[in-house]
């Protein structure tokens, strides 16, 4: 930028000496016939008028690119203050979004396989117990990573930032935590207990036929089903805010 203000400056200089010089110490022609006097100065005296329209096209070209120098520096400044204001927000989305993101997608295909497993070993013809025995250790356990999740302050911080859809989903999903997170604990306790009292096993019964595993599989089918909605949201926000997500 600077080497060409120089070459602008030292061209107009150029330019204005061969103009006036002639104008002003040049010899002038007589007036009978136009004859004699300075060549260069009969020159510009003749096409004084396209001189002057030259300059002023020049004028109003270089104000031209003035301004629109001017505009530019203008909108840089101003996307710098934007950013400059969008950094916190972007900040906030960052860690509301990691590693949740990651950890929510590895629950939900854990969840699947667990769903699968479970759907096979209900089809067991010799197996007279409860098939969830077998996998509420891993269901309890992915509960309670959710209900820790959605109860971090970095995610709650950020999530006041989601659009309205996206924070509906996470309401309606801590609301299910809430109810299925002491079903599962209440059954993971049970199937933990080594030896179990006759009270224990009439409680724990009466609980299952009122739907108690039953909720708890539910439950794990609205995850898996739903939990890519929320997925979804997260990464259009983090495309929003330009942030990564895992």
């Amino acid at each position: 930028m600077r080497h060409r203000n120089r070459i602008i400056g030292a061209f107009a200089t150029a330019l204005l000496a061969a103009l006036l010089l002639p104008v002003l110490f040049g010899d002038p022609a007589t007036v009978e016939g136009r004859t004699g006097g300075d060549a260069w100065r009969n020159l510009i005296y003749d096409f004084q008028t396209l001189i002057a329209g030259f300059f002023a096209v020049l004028a109003a070209w270089w104000t031209v690119f003035t301004m629109n120098r001017t505009e530019r520096a203008d909108a840089e400044r101003h996307a710098q203050q934007i950013d400059l204001a969008l950094r916190g927000d972007k900040l906030k989305i960052d860690r509301a979004l990691y590693p949740q993101f990651r950890e929510l997608n590895d629950t939900r295909k854990l969840l699947a396989s667990v769903l699968q497993r479970h759907q096979t070993a209900s089809k067991d013809p010799t197996d007279g117990g409860s098939p969830l025995r077998f996998f509420i250790d891993d269901i309890c356990g992915e509960i309670e990573a959710i209900d820790a999740l959605l109860k971090r302050p970095h995610f709650i911080d950020g999530a006041l930032l989601f659009d309205g859809d996206l924070n509906h989903r996470i309401w309606d999903l801590s609301r299910r935590v809430g109810t299925a997170l002491p079903q599962a604990q209440k059954s993971a306790r049970y199937y933990n207990e080594p030896q179990k009292s006759y009270e224990q096993d009439h409680r724990y019964d009466e609980w299952y036929e009122a739907g108690g595993e039953n909720d708890i599989v539910t439950f794990c089918n609205y995850f898996v089903n739903h939990s890519p909605a929320i997925l979804d949201g997260m990464r259009t926000i983090a495309a929003l805010y330009d942030v990564r997500r895992s």
